[in-house]
């Protein structure tokens, strides 16, 4: 699980010293052995408390779908070029052979202005759909398209690594199409999924 960090905490990836999160599903148990094996490669800054909600949002789905598993959760805090290319390296050098659910947590634009949100979350959305890493995320940084481009970024490199090449965008809407409220503050979302090419036998 990745996601952006709001909080001003210290460290370019942060994760939970805690063993647990718990949800009103449930306890989702931390890998606390595979951070450890991640932190031989990659800095990590563990933290004693954080209420990174990009993170803990969706983790009530999973359990929904998934039912129980172990969680890597890892946050970004600069979400730099060079940062993606690190934590995927070090994911790709740990976890590369077992290529386990990997899920990226962001919105996408958000502005005091209706359509401004539409036309940059398509600005976004067309990006990611490419599905070339560097492509996205400049088109995320520069316009402010989504809180969490590193993470999606990340989730880009791996995907190349592990073939799944094909960007299928699940749902899109903001929040003003939901509520049918568009003046004020309007926020984007939408769901997407990296997939591998399908095999013919």
């Amino acid at each position: 699980m990745l996601s952006p960090a709001h909080r001003p905490n210290p460290g370019h990836f942060q994760v939970t010293t805690k063993q647990y999160y718990q949800t009103p599903l449930g306890l989702v148990e931390v890998d606390l052995p595979t951070l450890a094996q991640l932190e031989k490669s990659l800095p990590l800054h563990r933290l004693q408390y954080d209420d990174e909600h990009s993170l803990e949002i969706q983790l009530p789905f999973l359990q929904r779908t998934v039912g129980e598993f172990l969680l890597v959760p890892i946050m970004m805090r600069d979400q730099t070029w060079q940062d993606c290319q690190d934590l995927a390296a070090a994911l790709q050098g740990e976890l590369g052979d077992a290529q386990p659910l990997l899920v990226a947590s962001t919105d996408l634009c958000h502005a005091h202005s209706y359509e401004r949100v539409r036309q940059t979350d398509a600005s976004t959305l067309a990006a990611l759909q490419q599905g070339d890493p560097r492509q996205f995320w400049q088109t995320a940084q520069s316009q402010q398209g989504a809180c969490g481009y590193g993470p999606v970024t990340v989730a880009l490199l791996l995907a190349q690594r592990w073939g799944a090449k094909e960007v299928v965008l699940l749902h899109h809407t903001n929040s003003a199409d939901v509520t049918g409220q568009r003046e004020g503050y309007v926020v984007g979302y939408a769901a997407a999924a990296l997939v591998k090419p399908a095999t013919v036998d």
